[in-house]
């Protein structure tokens, strides 16, 4: 496994927002929620990047794109995640999906995550 870059030298990069392509097997419904994201974004800006691998495909970040489409933004920070094995990917969009509330299926996905490691830390409840 690739040791994982720390804070520091991660870089945030710009991407033309038709770059990125959504990892097919997404199980989030958040279409209610991005009128609110487009009202966030307005407000405050377009400031968590999306994760994502070289190829495009999107790590984290799917509602976050949705209002951006809808905003007509043509570009989107990015944080890529090529360091990240399969299992790794795997593990943190459980985890992501774990932490949006409302969305079905997400209530048990914590505990699977318990142990598992990014290479810079333990996964925990308050990483």
């Amino acid at each position: 496994m690739a040791e994982a870059p720390s804070v520091l030298t991660q870089q945030i990069e710009t991407w033309p927002i038709d770059r990125l392509v959504h990892y097919a097997r997404n199980p989030r419904k958040n279409d209610a929620a991005v009128d609110r994201m487009c009202a966030s974004i307005r407000e405050f800006g377009f400031k968590i990047p999306v994760l994502a691998g070289s190829d495009g495909t999107v790590v984290d970040g799917y509602l976050r794109l949705k209002a951006a489409k809808n905003l007509r933004i043509a570009e989107v920070p990015v944080i890529l995640c090529d360091e990240w094995n399969e299992a790794q990917v795997k593990a943190f969009r459980r985890w992501s999906t774990a932490r949006s509330p409302g969305l079905p299926g997400t209530k048990n996905c914590w505990p699977s995550l318990a142990g598992h490691r990014f290479g810079y830390g333990q996964l925990t409840e308050t990483w």
